[in-house]
Formats: structure tokens, C-alpha cells, sequence
């Protein structure tokens, strides 16, 4: 289907279906550098304990933040967020959250995707993601175009993909 089609075929959903969905991995992408991150946050989870203001100030990278922030301003309008990190076999929703929230990402928080949707199950173990992600669309996207090679890449700044 040519593109204009497909394009055609979003703006004819209702406006509430019309929203971009951003597939967002953790470690190594938000959370840089920090591989007993997730356990850490765990623990305090399954211990009923507050998170670590401190960590949790830390916990993602300030330019994966900015970059992120950036590109949700640019998206504008609804956009949708989905987990595709290994975070989603550990976490619930409503972990995820508050380590958003917590870690200066309310509006990855408050944006997952409803139901079921908010992250990328396995399909074939937890390690195959591209398998994960590829299912998740097709289950769940109604439209979807993949940009194969593309990236945010933080290290250069907000603005660059």
C-alpha cells in the first residue's frame, strides 16, 4: 500500500486512536551504564520501601531525558509510549510508572499505552525482543511503518535521529 494510503487510513481513524506509539527500551538507552539499576529499584519495590531519591535523580541518563523530552514536544499531540525493555518481565505497570514519574519521565508514565498494550511480551523468550516487538505490531498497530536503522542517539543532542 503506497504511502499516501496508509497515511489516509490513520487521519480516518477516530481522533482518539490517532496517536504515535514510541517502543522504548531501558538499559543501556535510558538507563546508562548502571546494570544493577533495575534489581536496586526491584528490591526496594518487593520490600515496600520508598525508592532512593538519589537514585532515583540519577537512574536515567540527562541526555537520553532531554532527547526523549525532545522528541515528545516534537511528536505533539497524543503519543503513546510501550515498553520493549527487559524491564517489562520484572516490572507491573504501575512500577514502571512510578519509576518514570519518579526518575523525571511523568510523561512516559502517564502515556503508556492502555491495557495489555504497554509493553512488548515475548513471543519466543524474553532475550528475542526484535520477535517481541514484531508481534506486539502486528497484534496491536493499526498503522505502523518501520524505519529500520533509525535512532535516538543522545549523545549528540536533542534534535538528532
Amino acid at each position: 500500500m503506497k504511502r499516501t494510503k496508509l497515511h489516509s487510513h490513520w487521519h480516518a481513524l477516530p481522533v482518539d486512536q490517532q496517536w504515535v506509539t514510541v517502543l522504548l527500551d531501558i538499559d543501556e538507552v535510558l538507563c546508562v551504564a548502571q546494570p544493577q539499576a533495575a534489581s536496586t529499584v526491584l528490591r526496594a519495590f518487593d520490600a515496600g520501601t520508598a525508592l532512593d531519591p538519589l537514585l532515583m535523580k540519577e537512574l536515567l541518563s540527562p541526555a537520553a531525558k532531554e532527547t526523549l523530552s525532545f522528541v515528545h514536544q516534537q511528536l505533539g499531540g497524543p503519543v503513546r509510549f510501550a515498553i520493549s525493555s527487559n524491564w517489562r518481565q520484572s516490572f507491573a505497570r504501575a512500577q514502571i510508572e512510578v519509576v518514570m514519574k519518579q526518575a523525571g519521565l511523568g510523561f512516559v508514565g502517564d502515556g503508556l499505552q492502555a491495557g495489555d498494550a504497554w509493553c512488548c511480551s515475548p513471543k519466543t523468550g524474553w532475550h528475542n525482543r526484535e520477535l517481541s516487538v514484531l508481534a506486539w505490531l502486528e497484534k496491536l498497530a493499526v498503522y505502523w511503518h518501520p524505519l529500520r536503522g533509525a535512532y535516538l542517539d543522545a549523545s549528540v543532542g536533542p534534535g538528532h535521529l
